[in-house]
């Protein structure tokens, strides 16, 4: 897994990719995606 455009933020960074980590897919298939992640101070 890899972050293609970081937020500067490393913490962020680092959560986001542990979170699509536990994304689950059926066994034995591979798949690539990319997921556009956009954070925003409220």
């Amino acid at each position: 897994m890899e972050v293609i455009e970081s937020t500067k933020s490393a913490t962020l960074d680092n959560v986001t990719v542990e979170a699509l980590r536990r994304w689950k897919a059926t066994a034995g298939q591979e798949w690539n995606v990319t997921v556009p992640v956009t954070f925003e101070r409220k």
